[in-house]
């Protein structure tokens, strides 16, 4: 092999080893989707993510407080969701029904101090 093919193969490899991914596949400011939680209980609520048989946390609502959690990538990407509340010190909590959505929609939960009067919306 000569110097030149070799310096050849090293720039091609250089370049494929650098590229990554191009603008289009680059997720955009509105592919974000935000849980906006409204904790009107006089309990602090544990938040949790579901998406199929996968849970995960989203963080601590504090009691008579608000907070904004961003979904995670896979959520965003299956485009449902169901949010789970669960109450530090109670035994039962407040669970959505499957909620759909697209990339860039704001999903607002509202926990109750009465559970079962707890909802949610999709803006």
């Amino acid at each position: 092999m000569t110097i030149r093919a070799a310096l050849g193969i090293a720039a091609l490899l250089a370049s494929l080893a650098c590229g990554g991914r191009s603008t289009a596949e680059l997720p955009g400011p509105m592919s974000r989707t935000v849980v906006r939680v409204i904790n009107h209980n006089t309990l602090d609520m544990h938040v949790y993510a579901i998406t199929g048989s996968q849970m995960q946390s989203l963080g601590v609502v504090s009691s008579l407080s608000q907070a904004a959690y961003e979904l995670p990538a896979h959520a965003v990407a299956t485009g449902d969701v169901r949010i789970f509340a669960d109450p530090i010190g109670a035994r039962t909590g407040y669970i959505t029904d499957r909620i759909v959505f697209s990339p860039g929609d704001q999903v607002e939960v509202t926990i109750e101090n009465n559970l079962a009067l707890s909802n949610y919306v999709v803006r």
